[in-house]
């Protein structure tokens, strides 16, 4: 165990987040105006600049917006707005423990949108005159329906036998890219239980947490699972994070999730890998002035390792911060390309080797500077897509 982990690159392609930053002032323009009607919408263009046309009728007053497992309906009439988005009809059989559940959620951790039982259905419902739609509490409303009806579907489904009431836009991945990818996550945990035993007999366990944790979030960046796998990924990742949980009781989390991952069910693996309509985003976007603010405890810290050659931690210091960045944020393709690139070339390096070209991303980012080894990767790419075009070698 002398050299870097592996690195392999996400199947999903660009990190880049369709919304559009400089829209935002014009939905606040608009909004100032009395504009209200062309306020909401524009909180629309402002996800993605075709997503009205795409869902709304040709008077701009009824939208119907898939995400996930739900479809989001909200229609402007008479001076109001209403929202409704069917969630989960109850289960034929004892309801109770779900509507519980239920109630508990309008309490916390939903603070404007809220949950109602219709006849059968739970529904995600929001109403007010259209002048109080004022944008930041109206995204909160779409961010609140759209998020948490992610965090509990496959929960409720699970626990309660809900039943979904419309059936997820998605499109699977093909049976190959199936086996790809379950080859290649099975490889990915291999490859972290072999540093933890390394770690354990150097009696070093914080490295253990490290390569655990890094793990749980390489497998969301490569494979981006969905479903009832995503939510339990995501869970084991926020208990190994909880602050209240002693580092034992963290390591153990992580460990057994990637042990679960081991003996996991082949056609439920499956079934968690696909892509899905969305509206509101999951992961926030960023900017480079936010992406600096993140990286910068990061890359003092590793500057403290590297001065005292400590090339492992300084390796996994930054490989574990930009984890965190694919893990958390939309990032934009300028920077996901040096991250991308550092992780790629540090790849199976030795420690030093490793550390130094991490560094160079890491700092290269903070000083809005390309490194090197990205405008090589860069030649190197339009070369090979030339002589792809022309026959050469």
């Amino acid at each position: 165990m002398n050299q870097a982990p592996t690195y392999d690159k996400s199947l999903m392609g660009s990190t880049q987040s369709k919304i559009n930053p400089a829209y935002w002032d014009s939905v606040l323009s608009e909004y100032e105006k009395g504009n209200h009607k062309d306020a909401l919408v524009g909180i629309l263009h402002y996800l993605d600049p075709d997503l009205a046309e795409r869902t709304g009728n040709s008077e701009r007053t009824k939208f119907t917006i898939p995400h996930g497992s739900i479809v989001v309906n909200f229609e402007i009439k008479d001076g109001h707005v209403k929202i409704r988005a069917p969630f989960l009809r109850l289960p034929d059989q004892n309801p109770i423990p779900l509507l519980r559940q239920a109630a508990q959620i309008n309490f916390n951790p939903l603070k404007i949108a809220q949950v109602a039982l219709e006849d059968q259905d739970l529904v995600f419902h929001y109403s007010c005159p259209l002048e109080l739609c004022e944008p930041y509490k109206m995204y909160d409303v779409f961010y609140e329906i759209c998020t948490y009806s992610d965090a509990y579907d496959d929960d409720f489904i699970e626990k309660f036998n809900a039943r979904r009431i419309h059936e997820p836009i998605i499109k699977h991945l093909a049976a190959e890219q199936q086996d790809l990818v379950w080859t290649k996550v099975q490889d990915i945990v291999k490859e972290a239980f072999d540093y933890n035993n390394f770690f354990e007999e150097k009696r070093i366990q914080a490295f253990s947490w490290d390569m655990t944790n890094i793990t749980l979030k390489r497998i969301e960046y490569y494979a981006a699972p969905q479903g009832a796998l995503r939510s339990k990924l995501e869970k084991a990742i926020n208990q190994m994070q909880n602050r209240n949980t002693s580092f034992q009781d963290q390591l153990r989390i992580g460990r057994e999730f990637l042990k679960k991952l081991q003996t996991y069910k082949r056609e439920e693996f499956d079934q968690d890998l696909y892509l899905a309509e969305t509206f509101i985003p999951y992961k926030s976007r960023t900017n480079l002035e936010k992406i600096k603010n993140t990286l910068k405890s990061a890359r003092d810290r590793a500057k403290d390792e590297r001065g005292k050659s400590d090339f492992m931690a300084s390796t996994f210091t930054i490989i574990y911060e930009f984890y965190n960045l694919f893990y958390y944020y939309n990032v934009q393709n300028d920077i996901a390309e040096i991250v991308m690139a550092g992780l790629e070339q540090a790849s199976g390096k030795g420690w030093k080797e490793a550390s130094d070209i991490l560094w160079q991303a890491i700092d290269g980012i903070m000083n809005d500077s390309t490194p090197v080894f990205v405008q090589t990767a860069k030649k190197q790419k339009s070369k090979s897509f030339l002589s792809s075009l022309f026959g050469k070698s």
